[in-house]
């Protein structure tokens, strides 16, 4: 309430970005001759505690007061429960994935077991040494990152700002922003169909409301625009 939803919430995605790709960068370039062991572990470490800490502070709690707020109150339960069911679904797919992604982009079999570096694989498919899936992880951490300022564009341009409103307040300010998509969408249709309601008066437009005896010119039904 003190900094706003939206404000956490970009900040947030900014601490995110800069902690995995920061994070990325390092696994991605470890083993190289430019960037010594102790630096490479030493800024991987600061760079997940950092996107840890970006997390904690808008990512992993806004979005759960968000949709307490945003919702109505006759859909807010059932909408808290398959966004709950969402969340835990997305969580456990992404962490059943994570190994096959490290290995496409270590450029290993997508199945391949780890060896050590020094080691032979036993089996065909285990050629994944554990310096490639540093470098697969480091190239999972940056896309990671692309995807949270992704999650920042989001954030900027349908979020709105929640702070200090009643639960009233925020269904009426939803509610007349529905209406004013719902609005522009008509503003379009009746744009379409310029062609045709011009040649359309009042008068037709008001004459199928004020009875079965009234005269309806042939051909207005076809050219009333539909929006």
């Amino acid at each position: 309430d003190r900094y706003g939803r939206r404000t956490l919430l970009l900040a947030s995605c900014a601490i995110m970005a800069g902690g995995a790709a920061l994070a990325g960068f390092m696994l991605s370039s470890a083993n190289t001759p430019d960037v010594a062991e102790w630096v490479s572990a030493a800024c991987s470490v600061l760079g997940v505690c950092t996107f840890y800490l970006g997390y904690a502070i808008g990512i992993g709690p806004v979005p759960w007061v968000l949709i307490s707020e945003i919702f109505e109150n006759r859909l807010r339960a059932r909408a808290l429960a398959y966004l709950s069911a969402l969340n835990l679904w997305a969580n456990g797919l992404l962490c059943v994935a994570a190994m096959y992604l490290i290995n496409l982009f270590a450029g290993c079999e997508i199945d391949a077991a780890v060896v050590d570096d020094n080691g032979a694989p036993q089996h065909p498919y285990e050629e994944c040494t554990e310096g490639r899936r540093e470098h697969g992880a480091g190239l999972l951490l940056i896309s990671f990152a692309g995807f949270i300022c992704l999650t920042a564009l989001f954030v900027h341009t349908w979020v709105i700002e929640t702070k200090g409103l009643t639960l009233e307040q925020l269904e009426r300010q939803y509610s007349s922003r529905r209406h004013r998509l719902l609005s522009r969408s008509s503003s379009c249709c009746c744009a379409n169909t310029a062609g045709l309601s011009a040649s359309v008066s009042e008068d037709d437009i008001a004459r199928p409301l004020l009875g079965a005896d009234s005269e309806i010119p042939p051909g207005a039904s076809e050219r009333t625009p539909t929006c």
